[in-house]
This record gives C-alpha cells, structure tokens and sequence, in this order.
C-alpha cells in the first residue's frame, strides 16, 4: 500500500499519509491528513485516499545526479537526504544530519566512492 497510519492523539485522532510520487528535484512528496474517528474509520478513509491518488498517479520525474566515478560520500548522503529523509520522524533526520556534518561531510565525505577499498584488520586485534 501506498499509504500509512499513525495514532497522533488517544483514542481517535489518526495521521494518514499518501505517496504522492516525486516532485522535479527527485525528492519524494506525501500527502498528510489529520482524520478523527476509529481505527477503522480511519483504514476506510486511508484506502480511499490511496485509491485516489493511484487513479491519478503523479509522473515520475528523473533525479538530476548523475552517478559515475566521482561521485563523493557527500553525494550519495545528500541524494538520501533527498530522497527519503522525509519518511525518517524529525529527531532521526536531525540525529543523521549531525552525525554526517561531524563525522563525514569533512573527512570520508569528501572522498569518491569509487576510490574506497576494504582494509584487512590487523591479526593483533583478533583475539578469539
């Protein structure tokens, strides 16, 4: 299905979401609805929504990164960011974006993917 459901507020108060398709940037676009009833009622209505927007899907819009070999880390982060960081609660998108501007944006961030290769670890610190 092309559509979820969450309780927002005890007992009867539902969030539906509707995929909707991608806009010209390649970023992925939902469509949110507040809708106060039961559960059912609210499974009902999420169902319908989807259907609508089936009958009428949004087209699908290339993205405008082109992948080759120097394509960075940067690159790749910044086109999930695009892409699917709004699916993640606003604490998680938060959370990866910190981790990526402390951890990587600077150091591995800057390095082409096609030049990353496996390390072997050391025997030493194999202690079984």
């Amino acid at each position: 299905m092309a559509g979820s459901m969450r309780l927002v507020a005890s007992p009867d108060t539902w969030e539906l979401r509707v995929y909707l398709g991608r806009d010209s940037s390649g970023k992925v676009k939902h469509r949110y609805l507040h809708f106060r009833g039961s559960k059912r009622q609210a499974e009902r209505e999420l169902a319908r929504l989807v259907a609508e927007q089936e009958a009428e899907p949004e087209p699908i819009v290339e993205s405008g990164l082109k992948w080759n070999a120097s394509t960075t880390i940067n690159d790749a982060i910044s086109a999930w960011q695009a892409n699917s960081w709004d699916d993640l609660s606003p604490s998680t998108a938060r959370r990866y974006e910190s981790i990526w501007k402390v951890h990587i944006s600077e150091t591995i961030g800057k390095r082409k993917i096609s030049s990353l290769t496996i390390t072997q670890t050391p025997h030493r610190f194999l202690n079984w």
